[in-house]
């Protein structure tokens, strides 16, 4: 039906949405992790 067909889009655009939130964390945990291993290094 449409209304199954609304919600399915609507649950894909907010799992691309956590997906990309998630990698910007991940990213961003890196970089933390990187420069403090060069800071003691």
């Amino acid at each position: 039906t449409a209304r199954s067909h609304l919600l399915t889009s609507f649950d894909s655009d907010r799992w691309e949405e956590r997906i990309s939130y998630t990698s910007e964390i991940n990213l961003k945990q890196h970089y933390i992790w990187k420069t403090s291993i060069d800071i003691q290094a």
